[in-house]
């Protein structure tokens, strides 16, 4: 008899909260995915970029029921330079930037960016972060996997719960973060030559996401 499986999912989970993602950390509102708490789905849509580019997954697992890590790096970025005082587009290198996001599930959803730069020199990254949120109720999905919107009516909850957002849709932006190092470091070493001004720091989904390279 053949196997069948289904497409590769990510999920956590913490007491009454569970998240359900793509191995890339997106979650798209037609498909069963998204962050629910008490039989409501808070996060419906997740995406997150660096300088408008996706970046590409190399590896996703769990570290425990409640977290999950995603390593990423990036493909081929536009940047913003000049030279002789005038403005030109610098392309930084595909595998030039490591990225790694970390997730953990307690009282809402709790999220680390880290950034490390392969560089030979300073660049000036933008990373922003989609999210979608339906409020939608557990009920109302069925073996598709799709899902209608429905009004957030669990019991004692306020709409702006855990990790709900006060309207549908929100972009979350860092601060365009410096990130140099002092010389091209070796790949071997994950870590080596890379200084910023700012070290990232934790950000909840709904707050705005700020993040640095450490």
């Amino acid at each position: 008899m053949p196997v069948t499986h289904g497409e590769p999912t990510i999920t956590i989970n913490h007491d009454h909260q569970f998240m359900v993602s793509d191995p890339n950390a997106t979650m798209v509102p037609t498909g069963a995915f998204g962050f629910f708490a008490r039989d409501t789905r808070f996060v419906s849509g997740y995406s997150v970029t660096i300088n408008g580019r996706i970046p590409l997954l190399l590896d996703a697992s769990t570290i425990d029921h409640f977290s999950v890590r995603h390593e990423f790096t990036t493909p081929e970025l536009p940047l913003a330079g000049t030279r002789n005082g005038a403005e030109h587009d610098i392309v930084l290198e595909e595998r030039s930037i490591g990225f790694r996001l970390d997730r953990t599930i307690f009282e809402g959803i709790h999220e680390d960016y880290d950034l490390v730069s392969y560089a030979p020199h300073p660049v000036r990254l933008i990373l922003e972060v989609a999210i979608e949120s339906d409020f939608a109720d557990i009920s109302t999905f069925g073996e598709s996997g799709s899902s209608a919107a429905a009004t957030c009516r669990a019991p004692g909850m306020k709409r702006r719960a855990s990790c709900g957002l006060p309207t549908r849709t929100a972009l979350l932006s860092g601060s365009s973060t410096s990130v140099s190092s002092e010389k091209a470091p070796t790949r071997s070493s994950p870590t080596a030559g890379c200084s910023s001004s700012s070290t990232s720091r934790p950000s909840r989904v709904g707050t705005p996401a700020s993040s640095g390279c450490r």
